[in-house]
């Protein structure tokens, strides 16, 4: 499905992964004010390279000094999926009141993700603007500290999408997998999955009441979005319990698992694949968007190698890409140089040469058949990052 490029608007992981309680008509007004930025700074380019702290150099004399930044957008605007202008207007003053967000950010040290709390996203008043009624926005500088870093990537979000989810919970899981599970990340702890969709871990008691009440839903929507082809990808669940967790036990009686784990099934892969067993396709769409995300590498060679993977050698894969994953990770926090596209795709060939998936050229001989390594594949693949 086509959509026009100016219903898409650039949304910074640390924006779309933060943590709130928003209802669909805030959540569309947060993503209007990220579209308005967009259109009003001229040439509009997200750093890459955008660590936490770099707004300020972006900043006025007079903006450091007042301590916030004043963004002023018609109330039109905010309402332009919704003729509801009460509505918009009672939102508005329900964000700045006692509506609280936590926004993450990746510790320069150990790389671990940790959230920055603010008690509100902005404060505001309503003036009149050339006639027409608009809002004032104030943005405190510490919080435009963290709500413009690139710590969490960059992902683009269609608007025409967004208005056509039923519920925040909906919209929110749409968010979730543009720039958390299509950057291959798809395992996390159910407590922060709640914060997540609803900005604090003990926002539901039972497990239970979050499946019924938000996540099954918006995963019925999601698959819902994709069956009617406004969306080219759709999320399955695994719920997934440990049985060794001694600590863990009391969590599981009142039905918490241990973690969730999330699928990713992309059109394209689908049909084109469609002969292939699920359980593998499944881990080949996750290990191609894990290469081209995570590792730069390109989408031919990431689809090239994906196809390398077979459902004999998954027990080995699994336990050898998380060695991987950690040392290249490890070579990150200590700042040493490396090339990580060329190390990953380096190693992946020679994992899938010993293994004999990966035909070996030779002169005069031909390259004997795959004969995968038989091994059973594990319940729940470890490596996946929980981020």
């Amino acid at each position: 499905m086509t959509i026009p490029r100016n219903n898409v608007i650039s949304l910074l992981g640390v924006q779309g992964l933060s943590r709130n309680n928003y209802s669909v008509v805030q959540l569309k007004v947060v993503l209007a004010i990220v579209g308005h930025a967009q259109k009003v700074i001229k040439d509009y380019v997200v750093d890459g390279q955008m660590p936490n702290k770099s707004m300020r150099k972006r900043l006025t004399a007079k903006q450091m000094t007042d301590g916030y930044v004043v963004v002023v957008i018609r109330l039109s605007d905010l309402c332009a999926h919704t003729s509801r202008y009460s509505q918009v207007k009672n939102a508005i003053v329900d964000m700045a009141k006692r509506k609280p967000i936590a926004i993450p950010y990746k510790c320069d040290v150990n790389q671990v993700t940790y959230y920055a709390e603010f008690p509100r996203l902005f404060s505001c008043e309503f003036i009149r603007m050339g006639g027409h009624l608009a809002v004032e926005f104030r943005f405190s500088n510490d919080l435009l500290d963290y709500f413009y870093s690139f710590d969490k990537g960059v992902a683009h979000v269609h608007l025409d999408v967004v208005n056509h989810c039923c519920s925040a919970s909906s919209i929110k899981l749409y968010i979730i997998t543009l720039c958390w599970a299509l950057k291959g990340y798809t395992k996390i702890d159910p407590k922060k999955f709640v914060a997540l969709m609803h900005g604090k871990e003990n926002y539901y008691k039972y497990f239970s009441d979050l499946m019924s009440k938000s996540l099954q839903p918006a995963l019925d929507d999601q698959k819902r979005l994709y069956d009617c082809g406004m969306v080219d990808q759709y999320l399955t669940l695994s719920v997934c319990y440990s049985d060794e967790d001694a600590p863990r036990a009391e969590q599981r009686c009142v039905g918490w698992p241990t973690y969730l784990v999330f699928t990713v099934h992309c059109r394209e892969d689908e049909v084109q694949d469609d002969k292939i067993p699920e359980e593998l396709r499944s881990q080949r769409i996750q290990l191609k968007i894990k290469l081209m995300n995570r590792y730069d590498v390109s989408e031919a060679t990431a689809k090239e190698l994906s196809s390398h993977l077979f459902l004999g050698m998954l027990g080995d894969f699994v336990v050898w890409f998380e060695r991987k994953e950690k040392y290249v990770a490890e070579r990150i926090r200590l700042h040493q140089p490396m090339k990580k596209a060329a190390y990953i795709v380096s190693a992946l060939r020679g994992f899938f040469k010993d293994r004999g998936s990966l035909p070996v050229k030779s002169s005069g001989a031909s390259s004997p058949d795959p004969v995968p390594v038989a091994k059973p594949f594990p319940p729940v693949p470890s490596n996946l990052k929980n981020d």
